[in-house]
């Protein structure tokens, strides 16, 4: 009868292997686009920096492109009051703070500030959002995420030339963000 024997040589002693995360615990850094807000006209590209073990800040800039449809918040209010826009810009900017994770995957709370001005050729109407948002964010592909993002705040509308039947307390808006975003990390 033959004999038949196992040998196992083993070159790392160490768990290294199994505690292994592709380097994802050690990336700061992620690049987003914010795909939903094609929509509505606005071309978002963001940029978040984690700077600490639960916190990062996430800051970016946008082209509002020469159309406009309107949001969930202008749905809700029946207005529709930015009609063929030129090119102009958005600002954003949001702190986060992430629950139990020290990448770029899980869930967050985040005060996000948000600007945008429409260049109406005859007036300019700017919105400013701020909201506090619930984030949940999968990673996917070793560097690649998926953002979901909603939350409640207030929009502020501000008129270069305001209406002269205005109304002050028209100005203010309840606020209800939703948006995905694709990103990749490094």
């Amino acid at each position: 009868m033959p004999l038949v024997v196992f040998s196992q040589t083993e070159t790392d002693t160490t768990n290294n292997y199994y505690f292994d995360d592709g380097g994802l615990s050690t990336m700061r850094n992620n690049i987003k686009f914010v795909f939903t807000n094609l929509y509505i006209g606005e071309a978002c590209l963001l940029y978040e920096r984690r700077i600490s073990g639960i916190v990062s800040v996430e800051t970016g800039v946008g082209v509002l492109l020469p159309y406009h449809n309107i949001d969930l918040t202008e749905w809700l209010y029946d207005e529709n009051e930015i009609i063929n826009p030129d090119l102009s810009f958005s600002f954003w900017l949001q702190p986060k703070f992430y629950f139990q994770t020290e990448t770029f995957e899980g869930t967050s709370l985040g005060i996000q500030y948000r600007y945008r001005s429409y260049d109406l050729r005859t007036e300019i109407i700017s919105h400013t959002d701020v909201s506090l948002n619930y984030n949940a964010q999968i990673i996917f592909a070793k560097r690649m995420t998926l953002e979901y993002s909603t939350g409640l705040g207030m929009r502020i509308k501000n008129y270069s030339n305001p209406p002269t039947n205005l109304n002050p307390w028209d100005r203010y808006r309840v606020f209800i963000p939703l948006n995905f975003r694709i990103g990749v990390n490094f």
